[in-house]
């Protein structure tokens, strides 16, 4: 069922109610929260992606010590090598989990 429009990405509250067979907006609402599913747009992507990338790189920098200078990895490097390897990174998965 179509529920956006190309132009606005809004639908009228009568279009809602015919698609999904309710009668009121809110039975509506409550439908597509129960049924539906969201797509996220390629930004919105690209900024969860950075954004868990980040988190990846700063459980990296906390729990790891360069065993020649007996400090903690800098941001940097652990940036670079994540990027170096082609680390594909999971914007709904939890950093821990990916750290591991």
């Amino acid at each position: 069922a179509v529920v956006s429009t190309q132009s606005t990405g809004r639908v009228s509250i009568k279009v809602i109610q015919d698609t999904l067979k309710v009668k009121t907006e809110k039975e509506g609402v409550e439908f597509i929260l129960k049924n539906g599913t969201y797509s996220f747009s390629t930004v919105e992507k690209q900024k969860m992606v950075k954004e868990k990338t980040i988190n990846i790189t700063n459980l990296i920098h906390s729990g790891y010590i360069n065993i020649v200078t007996n400090m903690p990895v800098s941001i940097q490097l652990v940036t670079d090598n994540i990027k170096s390897v082609g680390a594909k990174v999971d914007p709904f998965e939890p950093a821990e989990k990916q750290v591991d």
